[in-house]
């Protein structure tokens, strides 16, 4: 994934620092990073920060940059403006107010930096929609068996997604978790109203499976590269 957004990072020149909203534990950051890309990784979980850092001292990594904050509460990041904003594993898809949230982050963006993040995209929910899935896994001992199971909420565009997480020491059960989590798909034609009403010119949207072509009918994911024009005055 990391090689598909070098490709998007082509469209502008000279990039060099990038701010990523959402890094988690920093799985793309510290691959960016080796290209020599300074980054700045936010994430609203403590605990994603934590293992992101042990991360990055282990390898040694000098250029990656961690606050634990929260996106939809941000303006101003640094004193430094950025050649691209990245959301990536579907931040987007959480994000009350895509709107508002935009209007706030552009202030941290050079004029013509780049935005680039994938989403959840309508016309591939409708095609087929969510599915029940169980994923097991298991190391030294313990195992896990995660089932997940997703509604669709038509009047919110969104998915209201339900997880249970059960575990197991040496074949027993031990404990079981169970979580709820609401994410939002788009149409294609909002999505670009919303990203232009923000003063960025639609790049592309691009299927998630496969490059240089649009979006599938029947693929839940895709890309959004779009271009920052600047601050209206």
């Amino acid at each position: 994934e990391c090689k598909r957004i070098e490709s998007f990072l082509k469209y502008k020149k000279n990039v060099k620092h990038i701010l990523e909203i959402g890094c988690g534990t920093c799985s793309h950051s510290i691959l960016l990073s080796k290209k020599g890309y300074n980054i700045i990784g936010i994430d609203n979980s403590n605990e994603m920060i934590k293992v992101a850092k042990d991360k990055i001292k282990k390898k040694k990594i000098k250029n990656i940059i961690l606050y634990n904050k929260d996106a939809e509460k941000l303006n101003t990041v640094t004193n430094r403006k950025f050649d691209a904003l990245l959301l990536l594993f579907n931040v987007i898809g959480y994000i009350k107010d895509l709107d508002l949230f935009l209007f706030k982050i552009k202030k941290n963006l050079k004029k013509n930096s780049l935005l680039i993040f994938d989403f959840w995209h309508e016309a591939g929910i409708k095609h087929a929609g969510p599915k029940k899935t169980i994923k097991k896994f298991s190391s030294q001992g313990i195992q896990l068996e995660r089932n997940s199971f997703g509604k669709e909420i038509i009047q919110n565009n969104a998915i209201e997604i339900g997880i249970e997480t059960n575990i197991f020491k040496r074949g027993k059960f031990v404990k079981k978790f169970s979580e709820v989590h609401f994410v939002k798909y788009f149409n294609l034609k909002i999505l670009q109203k919303i990203i232009e009403n923000n003063n960025f010119e639609l790049i592309k949207f691009e299927d998630f499976n496969e490059e240089n072509l649009l979006p599938k009918k029947n693929s839940w994911n895709a890309y959004c590269v779009a271009r920052f024009l600047g601050i209206d005055n």
